[in-house]
């Protein structure tokens, strides 16, 4: 959504307050002293000078009350009457009363909020209007047009300049406050998928290797709370056998001569054991290049690592139960074979008794095989 609006409307209720606040003071202030100067002198005169404060103040008064300060509607009550004031002064006055007509269109160009050109026209007619009517008590028609035209193009010149350069800064304070919001939003967003995220996210200092912020996963890895952890360096928690090359693989990458690293590194949790993760890092700059800190993004390994060594435990057993199998077949088999050999090479030469013997070995030998070949089966079963 677009702040623009906002900004705008904000920027502008506050300046009309102000604006309010101040021309009510002071006017207030000029009216009270008039009042007391007719109490002093009596002077109808004085008395009739004390309008023009008196409805200015009034009408700041009733606004604020009603919490709807308005400089504009301010400005046109101060106009409506300094022109009715100087049309019964003299002339040095209606001079200075013309001056006060600029004064009021040029707040009124600062203030005005839409169609800015029409009020130009419309302030510009009045000051022009008035400049002439005034300036017949002085000169001809020819001399007081001439005249006549000089706050005008005053009034034009400098009121434009003023609706440009407010709406300059308007624009300005518009790009500020949305690129502040684009900020607040994009910070949110960091945040939340910081704060969510099922691995450890850790920002780490790039001179100390302090760490600076880390979410739930990184706590629950090591056991420690976001606290404990900011007041720690990252070294604290690494196993003694992996700080030294840990500590190189981070100086790499925060001195940029890397641009990012991954390795499996051991944590010491909290509790004593040792955790395994897979740990990637890399540099994080400035909008201008300088080094800000190092992100690491950390993978709790841990079942991962007890799964592949229970897998090389199995292996070891594995192999030891084949080597022991295999000299459990060969004793019986190696007889059987032997047995077997004899009688087929040495038949004749053997007794009845002989051969009945030789026999009943295979068998036994057979059998003892068979024995084996039983185990083995339930085991596997199992």
């Amino acid at each position: 959504m677009d702040p623009t609006p906002q900004t705008t409307t904000t920027a502008l209720d506050r300046l009309d307050e102000t604006i309010v606040r101040f021309t009510t003071s002071i006017s207030a202030v000029f009216f009270l002293a008039v009042v007391a100067a007719f109490a002093v002198s009596r002077d109808p005169l004085v008395a009739f000078r004390a309008i023009s404060p008196g409805v200015v103040a009034g009408t700041g008064v009733v606004m604020l009350w009603r919490r709807q300060p308005r400089t504009v509607f301010q400005l046109t009550s101060g106009a409506a009457t300094l022109v009715a004031y100087a049309g019964f002064v003299d002339v040095d006055s209606r001079s200075g009363a013309v001056l006060g007509l600029l004064s009021i269109g040029l707040v009124g160009a600062l203030m005005v909020r839409r169609r800015v050109a029409i009020f130009m026209v419309l302030m510009g007619s009045l000051i022009w209007i008035v400049a002439f009517w005034w300036n017949l008590d002085v000169a001809g028609t020819n001399s007081a047009l001439v005249e006549s035209l000089s706050p005008v193009l005053m009034f034009l010149f400098t009121g434009s300049l003023v609706a440009w350069l407010k709406g300059e800064l308007i624009g300005e304070m518009s790009a500020h406050r949305q690129a502040a919001n684009e900020l607040s939003v994009s910070e949110e967003r960091f945040r939340r998928a910081f704060d969510v995220a099922a691995a450890g996210v850790a920002l780490v200092d790039v001179v100390d290797g302090r760490i600076l912020a880390i979410n739930e996963a990184g706590c629950e890895l090591v056991g420690y709370t976001e606290g404990d952890l900011t007041t720690m360096n990252i070294g604290e928690l690494t196993h003694p056998d992996d700080r030294e090359a840990s500590r190189e693989r981070f100086i790499a990458v925060a001195t940029g001569k890397e641009p990012f690293d991954r390795s499996t590194l051991r944590y010491l949790r909290r509790d004593g054991s040792i955790a395994y993760a897979l740990v990637s890092t890399a540099l994080v700059r400035s909008a201008v290049g300088d080094p800000l800190h190092v992100v690491a993004h950390v993978v709790d390994t841990t079942e991962q690592m007890a799964a592949e060594q229970r897998l090389v435990e199995l292996l070891a057993s594995k192999d030891e139960l084949i080597a022991s199998v295999s000299h459990e077949l060969r004793t019986p088999l190696t007889a059987v074979v032997g047995y077997a050999e004899i009688l087929r090479d040495q038949r004749d030469a053997l007794s009845v008794d002989e051969r009945d013997e030789i026999i009943g070995s295979i068998v036994g030998q057979g059998s003892d095989l068979a024995d084996i070949v039983e185990d083995l089966l339930v085991a596997a079963r199992s």
